[in-house]
């Protein structure tokens, strides 16, 4: 009996040891995991904030010297730094005389200007892209480094006074119109011309495609698109429209549908994807099952993965909003 104790013990050893292993090795990829979702997070928006004060905001663009069009500026809290910008002048031209950028040096600016630029920077900030620091670019904003010709490029870099040092980040700008309010709030400053600026809400959610195919199963081969009438000419004002597909269990038979879809009822399903949490879902870039692509009122588009409860109740929701439409439409 002994000797038996003794010889099961002995066999546990190696497999306890293992079992400690796999959990200590399950535990650090959890960590390794949980840290690249937060990473994750932070680069797509999420919540990030700031890493400090803003104190100081340099743009360029080139596109080959256009004029009114290519332009450099460093910007602090109480003027224009440094600027240079390709003027509109065709005298340059008529004297002989070598096309050169116009200079600014120390150019002081209002609170208003400055806050107005403040304001578009910390509403974009959640979607700034930050670009690393080894990458290698060509900084074409150099004093006295003139670019005649070559392929658009733009580098915003922001500077942050985190209270203990300043600390300058580089960025990619994102696909979102309030972007098109910062660089002309730039522009006027650097070139005061009297632009018109043009003011943009936040981009909201426009649009919703799910679907799913390829199931042997007629009933759990669907697809729904929820979006403005993408024919209309004015297509942000126009109506919105549901094109859906999707197997009937009542009628026993697929049910292919275009609805109109009444400006309350947008508004409850916007509603309804906001407490589903959609926007938080990770990315995916393959046609992986189930996802949906989100729309955007800037034009932009996220294809985000669904968890297999999240996928049905859209499927429900946007189903019973199908029969409910159809069912009001066939009312006399």
């Amino acid at each position: 009996m002994t000797m038996a104790i003794y010889r099961d013990e002995r066999k546990r050893k190696p497999i306890v040891l293992c079992t400690v292993l796999i959990l200590a090795i399950t535990f650090a990829v959890v960590c390794i995991y949980a840290g690249y979702k937060k990473d994750r997070a932070i680069e797509q928006g999420g919540t990030a904030d700031p890493p400090g004060m803003l104190v100081g905001v340099s743009y360029n663009r080139t596109s080959g010297s256009v004029a009114r069009r290519d332009f450099f500026i460093q910007l602090s809290p109480e003027k224009v730094v440094y600027s240079t910008y390709w003027p509109a002048d065709e005298d340059y031209y008529a004297n002989g005389e070598q096309y050169t950028p116009a200079v600014k040096e120390n150019v002081a600016i209002t609170k208003e200007q400055w806050a107005d630029v403040e304001q578009i920077v910390l509403e974009l900030y959640p979607q700034l892209e930050e670009i690393p620091e080894k990458r290698d670019h060509y900084n074409i904003s150099l004093p006295g480094v003139h670019v005649l010709d070559g392929g658009d490029e733009s580098n915003l870099t922001l500077l942050w006074d985190t209270g203990e040092a300043e600390k300058k980040i580089d960025y990619n700008l994102p696909n979102d119109r309030r972007t098109m309010t910062l660089l002309a709030l730039l522009e006027e400053l650097v070139d005061p011309v009297g632009r018109e600026i043009p003011r943009y809400g936040p981009p909201v959610l426009s649009g919703i495609y799910v679907g799913q195919s390829g199931c042997f199963w007629p009933e759990r081969n669907y697809s729904f698109n929820l979006n403005r009438d993408l024919l209309s000419g004015d297509v942000e004002h126009s109506a919105y429209t549901l094109y859906a597909s999707f197997y009937s269990l009542e009628e026993s038979q697929k049910v292919h549908a275009t609805l109109t879809v009444p400006e309350k009822e947008w508004d409850a399903f916007a509603s309804f994807a906001a407490e589903l949490g959609l926007e938080a879902c990770p990315d995916v870039e393959s046609d992986k099952q189930p996802y949906c692509t989100l729309y955007y009122s800037d034009g932009r588009q996220q294809r985000k993965k669904l968890g297999r409860a999240t996928a049905e109740q859209l499927r429900q929701y946007l189903t019973n909003l199908a029969l409910r439409l159809a069912m009001q439409n066939a009312q006399p």
